[in-house]
């Protein structure tokens, strides 16, 4: 569901608009959403586990049920900032960058006018930044870099006409082939290390399949949140059972269906 970084990788790594991917990816997330929902509520709870300090606060369900005016006036900036974001990618008012630009902006502007913007979180904020995004940058440009080089070599027409020609696949067996070696492949690797290291390799070869790129953004987005959550390196799994102070044992369990 928007904004999802896997949609930026992918659309970095291949050219596909990111903004058309945002749109996409909408009812896929939303068809997820509900069996999510379903298989949650159809499950076996056992027995409730604790994450972390919050699990102490007492909570009154006559509150919960009935938010504080308070509390929806506090996330109504924030709001108005994503739909923001969001709304003026889908309606071609800004590219993704414009549109990420034009988000810190208003996040600052907020952070000003609700007085809680200070030099030391200003400094902080930079800091996580260059953090976060200094990895990925790396990633890409040597995704590009790779990319480039398999281009100018031949070696992706000969890679597709060996997968097309010689080896007589259809459409159909190539998703599928596509699909076992990412699910395969997730089991081992970071989702967006898999994504920039493959999809040089897979997007020409889908793209000469006959498959639409934004089709298949949607397709490997999907792909890589279940390597995200398969067995042995299963990423997202090691965090719910640190978080949960539980072994991993129980999270590998719980997430076959």
């Amino acid at each position: 569901i928007p904004p999802s970084l896997s949609f930026i990788i992918y659309g970095s790594v291949t050219g596909v608009s990111v903004g058309q991917l945002f749109m996409a990816g909408v009812m896929p997330g939303v068809i997820l959403l509900a069996a999510f929902m379903v298989v949650a509520t159809l499950m076996p709870t056992g027995q409730a586990v604790r994450l972390g300090p919050a699990a102490d606060l007492p909570l009154e369900p006559e509150k919960m049920r009935s938010p504080p005016r308070s509390s929806v006036i506090n996330i109504l900036p924030l709001v108005l900032l994503i739909g923001w974001v969001l709304g003026s990618i889908y309606m071609g008012w800004a590219t993704p960058s414009e549109s990420a630009a034009s988000g810190c902006l208003g996040a600052i502007v907020l952070a000003l006018l609700l007085r809680r913007l200070s030099v030391k979180t200003f400094v902080t904020t930079l800091e996580a930044t260059v953090r976060v995004s200094t990895p990925l940058l790396f990633l890409l440009a040597a995704a590009a870099l790779f990319s480039t080089a398999l281009s100018r070599s031949g070696m992706l027409r000969d890679i597709s006409d060996w997968i097309l020609v010689d080896l007589g696949l259809g459409p159909v067996e190539i998703v599928v082939a596509t699909v076992l070696f990412y699910i395969l492949l997730g089991m081992f690797m970071d989702g967006i290390s898999m994504m920039v290291v493959t999809l040089p390799l897979t997007f020409p070869v889908i793209e000469a399949a006959g498959f639409d790129g934004v089709w298949f953004g949607v397709v490997v987005t999907l792909l890589v949140e279940i390597g995200l959550i398969t067995p042995p390196v299963g990423l997202n799994l090691f965090v719910i059972a640190g978080a949960a102070e539980q072994p991993v044992e129980r999270s590998f369990v719980g997430v076959i269906p």
